[in-house]
Parts: structure tokens; sequence; C-alpha cells
């Protein structure tokens, strides 16, 4: 199977984690972390904000970290590796948003 065709059967399970999702600054303070992030936002039922993809705030070095609680069993779903799966990922990041994310872990 080729990326292309991996890329359009996960299209709609990334649509549904990434719905409502937007980039922006994220303040990992408020959530007990001791730096800023920045990265894709989603709002919570309760108005509260959740950081699901992103990287500290002043790093540059295209290096993503998602949350792992979000996407948690993504890759059986799909019977694929992790490192296919984060790949996936990325490309759907970077389609959706028009960043130039490396690799997300």
């Amino acid at each position: 199977m080729t990326h292309k065709d991996i890329d359009k059967l996960m299209k709609p399970y990334w649509d549904e984690k990434f719905n409502d999702s937007y980039i922006g600054d994220f303040c990992g303070k408020g959530e007990g972390w001791s730096d800023d992030w920045y990265g894709i936002i989603m709002k919570r039922p309760d108005g509260s904000e959740k950081l699901i993809v992103g990287h500290e705030s002043g790093d540059d070095n295209n290096m993503w970290f998602y949350d792992g609680s979000m996407f948690d069993g993504g890759e059986k779903l799909f019977n694929l590796g992790i490192g296919e799966f984060n790949r996936t990922m990325v490309r759907y990041i970077n389609k959706k948003y028009n960043l130039e994310v490396k690799s997300v872990l």
C-alpha cells in the first residue's frame, strides 16, 4: 500500500481527531507544565483548551509531540506500525495546517 493509499484511508480518522482544532500558543503552566507550547489546540467541552500536538515554544527543531491518550490504539486500528502511523499524522498535519513538521513522537 502506498503512502497516498494509507493517507486516503486514514483521512476520516484524522478529520475526526482534529475536528475543531486550530494552531496557536498554549500556556503549559495552566496544565502543570514548566513551558509554554505551540501547536494544534482543541477546545474541551468545558471550554478549556487541550494541546493535542505541539512543541515547546522557541524550539525550532520541527520535532513535535502528540497527546498519547488522544491517539492511543490508532496504529492498531489501521494495522500500522507506530512509525508509519506517526508519519501519516505528519503528512495530515502539514497538509491541513500548511506546516512543515518533520516528525511527531
